[in-house]
């Protein structure tokens, strides 16, 4: 039976709420509950739907790096927002204090990274700590879809039957996502019923591609970038990473216009939620260089919108070519 039943603190409701103590499986219930009831909304200059809720009046929440954030304050305030809610918000405080010591609750945490996590809380007060930013697999759902994951899944859970529960938390995990984008799916819907038509395109457009994204693989560039905001949004709009490398194969098949549309709606978003490090160009192992059509047209879209945000990184090598340079000097 459900301990708690408000969803003003979504995460909280699943952490606490989970049928296991594991906290890698509170998390993921954490993160499936706010998927399920977290605000949506899609806006009017927006071409991929997904938008990560602002953060500050939230009080428990999950960010990247494998760390649960525990604001006591906020949930005071909460509190006092929320008067209809504030018993079952009260022991909410009350089962997360404990938690709120280290400010950061990481999975499997050594000595040593304790030690080092209650020198930051030293620095950072008794609510925030700080501990850098996180660059999963972007292109993994794009290429395989969340079905996809699940098969690998299946494969690696025969192969490992003790670490059964961290399978089920990943299973968990995966269906909030698909949760949420089936929540945008019918929230594009319902906007596109009363939408000019130009909106309405742009609306039925979202809706067609994530009756495919993220559950099976994109077939397209505007699948594949729709499927990753998702996953960007999910994981807390940080770093995008080797961008380039792991849409090359959705760009390179897509016309001129659709390049220009879902590079140009993506590079807003990006700016918007203050993404942070994009990386592009490199090599592989033997240096062989690794610059694309979409490295080159990153650093021109950089040029012409001139926002600060997202932080452009550059891998350079041995063979990076003259063409490349060029275009890092002519990019502010």
């Amino acid at each position: 039976m459900k301990k708690y039943t408000n969803h003003v603190e979504p995460f909280a409701v699943g952490y606490l709420n989970a049928e296991h103590d594991d906290s890698e499986y509170r998390i993921a219930c954490g993160m499936r509950e706010r998927m399920k009831n977290m605000p949506i909304y899609i806006r009017e200059d927006q071409v991929f739907a997904g938008f990560y809720e602002k953060f500050e009046d939230i009080g428990v929440r999950y960010i990247y790096g494998n760390a649960l954030v525990v604001d006591q304050e906020k949930l005071k305030n909460r509190i006092e927002r929320f008067p209809e809610a504030a018993q079952e918000l009260q022991q909410i405080l009350e089962e997360m204090a404990p938690l709120a010591t280290n400010a950061v609750v990481h999975r499997n945490e050594t000595a040593e990274e304790k030690t080092f996590s209650e020198m930051r809380v030293s620095w950072g007060g008794a609510h925030w700590n700080w501990q850098g930013h996180g660059n999963p697999d972007f292109g993994l759902i794009p290429r395989i879809g969340t079905d996809g994951v699940r098969e690998k899944i299946s494969i690696y859970r025969e192969k490992n039957p003790e670490k059964s529960l961290f399978y089920d938390s990943l299973l968990i995990a995966l269906e909030g996502l698909d949760i949420w984008a089936e929540r945008y799916r019918l929230l594009a819907l319902e906007m596109a019923e009363t939408a000019s038509d130009g909106d309405k395109m742009r609306l039925m457009r979202m809706a067609k591609a994530l009756e495919t994204v993220p559950k099976k693989p994109a077939r397209d560039l505007f699948e594949a970038f729709q499927s990753f905001w998702l996953v960007f949004c999910m994981d807390g709009v940080d770093s995008p990473g080797r961008f380039d490398q792991y849409m090359i194969p959705y760009y390179e098949a897509a016309d001129a216009e659709e390049r220009k549309y879902c590079l140009e709606g993506m590079w807003h978003l990006f700016h918007e939620t203050r993404a942070w490090n994009l990386c592009i160009s490199g090599s592989d192992e033997n240096w062989n260089d690794q610059t694309n059509d979409l490295s080159y047209e990153i650093l021109k879209i950089a040029r012409e919108k001139k926002y600060q945000t997202p932080n452009i990184t550059l891998r350079v090598n041995r063979n990076t070519p003259e063409e490349m340079w060029q275009a890092i000097a002519e990019t502010e």
